[in-house]
């Protein structure tokens, strides 16, 4: 008798422990999907607000390479920039998460390498906060970026590969 008393206890508390932890685990999961849901963060509502802090303005060619190569994470074209920006070195791999504001200018490369490479498990966002959103790529013999395993959002710009009509 006293080890049936003693495995119902065993199993009664083994039963009571196993009800706290599923309520638990319930209670925390629920908590967490329901503030995704109701979060009217800008990731769950498709308005997407790019945020310019920490922002490098590049004034050059050489120093928007510098600024791609050294891993900054958001670069935007100066507005003193003379346009176009042409691109006469070697192709650039992106190597860090990257968004890039075109502001309007144009980024050319006569070459049949393109300009940018987004390279394995790397995000490139290009966007183009000028109020024309004229912001463009554009290699007339070849392509204008290559990706080689990573992930590329376009906002805005416009990409042209291959000679243009007027040339």
């Amino acid at each position: 008798m006293r080890d049936k008393s003693k495995t119902k206890t065993i199993l009664a508390s083994a039963l009571i422990i196993l009800a706290i932890v599923t309520l638990l685990t319930i209670s925390l999961t629920y908590a967490r999907y329901s503030e995704e849901i109701t979060s009217s963060d800008a990731r769950h509502t498709g308005d997407t607000e790019y945020i310019v802090a920490h922002q490098l303005e590049v004034r050059s060619v050489e120093e928007f390479i510098a600024a791609v190569e050294n891993g900054y994470s958001n670069i935007k074209i100066s507005d003193e920039v003379e346009d176009p920006l042409v691109i006469t070195s070697g192709v650039t791999d992106v190597g860090a998460d990257l968004i890039l504001d075109l502001n309007g200018h144009e980024i050319q490369r006569n070459n049949r390498e393109p300009m940018l490479n987004v390279t394995e498990g790397v995000r490139m966002t290009i966007i183009d906060s000028s109020s024309s959103q004229s912001g463009s790529f554009y290699n007339p013999v070849g392509s204008v970026l290559e990706i080689s395993g990573g992930t590329l959002t376009v906002t805005a710009g416009v990409f042209e590969s291959g000679p243009r009509k007027s040339e």
